[in-house]
C-alpha cells in the first residue's frame, strides 16, 4: 500500500526534516535531516552522523532507520522526508526496507539514487517506491551552501572553500528554531 499525502503534509513535514538538517547544522555535521512518517505521525528523526563517528554510511537515512521503533519493523506504508535526493546507498536500502514513498528537496547530482544519477526505485517492475522531488528544495540547498561556507573541519585535506561567506536567512531562521526547540 502507498503511503498517501497532501502537498500540505509534504511541506509541514520536510519543514521538520529541514529543522532536523539545521541541528546537525549546529552540530558541525553535514546538514541533511530525514523524518519518517506512518499515518500522519513522525516515527524517527534523524540527520547526519558520519562527521562525529568518522563512519562515511551514517547517513541520515540509516540513522533514521536504526532509530525506529520496534513496532516499524519495516518502512512498508511510510513515507521518508530528506532533505537531499538519497544516495544510491540509501535507496537501495529503502527499496529493501519496503519503503512507500519518498519526498526529497534538492537533487543530489554526484550520488543521486532516486533520479538525478540513477533511479533505483523505478528500475524495477513494480516500482519500488515513488518520489517527489523539489519540496522546499531551495532551504535545502542553502543549509548546505552555509554549512560548506562555514567550512567542514572534518573534510579530509586538502579541501577547497566556497566562494560566498554570508549565510542565507533561512539559515539564520532555521538555527533559531532549533536552538528555541
Amino acid at each position: 500500500m502507498e503511503a498517501a499525502s497532501s502537498d500540505a503534509e509534504d511541506f509541514r513535514f520536510m519543514r521538520e526534516a529541514l529543522r532536523t538538517a539545521a541541528a546537525a547544522f549546529n552540530e558541525g555535521e553535514v546538514p541533511v535531516g530525514c523524518v519518517i512518517v506512518r499515518d500522519g505521525e513522525i516515527v524517527s528523526r534523524a540527520h547526519n552522523d558520519t562527521n562525529a563517528t568518522m563512519n562515511a554510511t551514517r547517513h541520515a537515512e540509516f540513522v533514521a532507520i536504526d532509530s525506529l521503533p520496534p513496532s516499524v519493523p519495516t518502512l512498508e506504508g511510510c513515507t521518508l522526508y530528506v532533505t537531499i535526493e538519497p544516495c544510491v546507498m540509501c535507496a537501495s536500502a529503502l527499496m529493501h526496507l519496503k519503503l512507500s514513498r519518498c519526498v526529497f528537496g534538492a537533487p543530489n547530482a554526484k550520488f543521486g539514487g532516486c533520479g538525478s544519477v540513477f533511479d533505483l526505485p523505478a528500475d524495477v517492475d513494480p516500482p519500488a517506491y515513488t518520489c517527489k522531488a523539489g519540496v522546499l528544495g531551495e532551504e535545502a540547498i542553502q543549509l548546505l551552501r552555509a554549512f560548506y561556507v562555514r567550512g567542514n573541519e572534518k573534510a579530509p585535506k586538502p579541501h577547497r572553500r566556497v566562494g560566498n561567506t554570508e549565510l542565507p536567512d533561512v539559515i539564520v531562521e532555521l538555527a533559531k528554531e532549533t536552538e528555541s526547540g
